[in-house]
Parts: C-alpha cells; sequence; structure tokens
C-alpha cells in the first residue's frame, strides 16, 4: 500500500512539472528565473527527460524512414514530449489495477503512438483519447465486477459519457486542456462513486477510478498552486 501511494505521489508531482511546461510553451504563464532554473534543472527526472531524449531520436528516425517511402508527414512538433508522459501517466494509473502484464507493455506502445500523434498535429487534444480509453476500460472492468444491475447500468453510462467526450474534444479540437483534464477528472471522480455505492463513503478511498481522479485534480491544482505562487509577472 504504500510503495503505491510512493508511485502515485511521483506521478503527481510528473504530472505538476508537465502542465507548468506546457503552460510556458503554450505562453500562458512565465515563471521567476530562479524557479524556471530550478524546474529546468530537474527536467530530466520530474518530466522524465531521461527517457524523452531517448525516445525523440526514435520518433524522428521512424518519421524519416516513412518519408523515405515518398509518403509526406508533417514535421514533428515539441507536442509530443508532454503528450507522451500524460498518456503514460493516465494508462499507467488505470492498467496498474487490472492485473493483465501484457497492458503494462501496451502502455508504452500506445503513449507512443498517442505522442506521435499529438506531435504531427502540434496539438495536445488527442490526449483525450488515451483519458477516454483509459477511463471506459477501467469502468466497463468494474462494471462487470459489480452485482447490481442498476449499478451496472450507471458504470456503463459513464463509459458511454467518457467516450462522448473523446469524440466532442476531437471534434471540437480548441476546448482548453484544463477544462478536459477538469472533465476527465471528474468524469473518473463519478465513476468512482457509481461503483463505490452503496457502500460506506469511505470504501471510495479503495476505488481506482476515484483515486485517479483525485490524483488528476492533485495535478491541476498543484501546477495551479505554483504558478500562482512563481509566475513573473503575477497572473
Amino acid at each position: 500500500m504504500n510503495g503505491w501511494l510512493l508511485v502515485r505521489g511521483a506521478g503527481i508531482v510528473v504530472g505538476i512539472a508537465t502542465l507548468l511546461r506546457v503552460a510556458t510553451n503554450e505562453g500562458m504563464v512565465t515563471y521567476d528565473p530562479l524557479f524556471q532554473a530550478w524546474v529546468d534543472w530537474l527536467s530530466d527526472i520530474v518530466e522524465l527527460g531521461f527517457l524523452t531524449k531517448f525516445i525523440g531520436p526514435l520518433l524522428h528516425w521512424g518519421i524519416d524512414q516513412v518519408r523515405s517511402a515518398g509518403i509526406s508527414v508533417p514535421d514533428l512538433q515539441d507536442d509530443w514530449r508532454p503528450a507522451f508522459v500524460f498518456s503514460m501517466l493516465m494508462f499507467a494509473a488505470n492498467f496498474r489495477n487490472v492485473g493483465i502484464w501484457w497492458l503494462m507493455i501496451a502502455t508504452l506502445f500506445g503513449a507512443l503512438a498517442i505522442a506521435t500523434w499529438s506531435g504531427l498535429t502540434g496539438s495536445l487534444w488527442p490526449v483525450t483519447i488515451t483519458i477516454a480509453i483509459s477511463a471506459s476500460t477501467a469502468t466497463l472492468i468494474a462494471g462487470e465486477a459489480l452485482s447490481a444491475v442498476a449499478t451496472r447500468s450507471a458504470a456503463t453510462a459513464i463509459e458511454v459519457v467518457a467516450l462522448g467526450f473523446a469524440v466532442a474534444v476531437g471534434v471540437f479540437a480548441d476546448i482548453s486542456p484544463a477544462v478536459t483534464l477538469l472533465a476527465s477528472a471528474l468524469l473518473f471522480l463519478l465513476s468512482g462513486i457509481v461503483e463505490s455505492w452503496p457502500g460506506k463513503w469511505w470504501s471510495m478511498l479503495a476505488n481506482a477510478s476515484f483515486n485517479t481522479g483525485i490524483d488528476m485534480l492533485g495535478v491541476m491544482l498543484g501546477a495551479l498552486g505554483l504558478a500562482l505562487i512563481f509566475a513573473n509577472p503575477p497572473i
């Protein structure tokens, strides 16, 4: 239990650092130079830079191979880095509770696919597909384990909402990533509440979907708090 809490805590830290970087790259905020230097110094660890620096050349090599076959492919934008990190966090957070070992391997390839898609389109909205897939998969697995027909139906309804939300964001790609992340977190919380019903209120704390929603809110609130403290000029 304590080991998983440490893993979750590390995931929240990585998510916060990645959101802070995205806010800078999108020109939404600039930070105090000392804070920015500190974040840059820790980037290899807290933003998984040690991993993305290895993956980046492989993605560029793959694109060059496709171009050599006469297929026109746009340049890979830097959006692939946060897309890869967010996808890894989302897939891992949900699939770790399933107990199927090959899903953890599929997590890496799924995150690479989302990262490539995001990099080629120059947008973070494909990450929403990750959120929808992981949310609907977790909800479906939990729903099959529930005994009450009404509760199963509610869990299935939440799954449909998650998939519909992904389609909506795909169509209206100008929706703010912050709104997307917040709505997804609320979906996870709602799914966890439904899955835990009608147990005691603290049974939600043992629910995977509910905990994922809490972690996502922790990432958003942590990034917002640090941005408010270290933004220069102030937000």
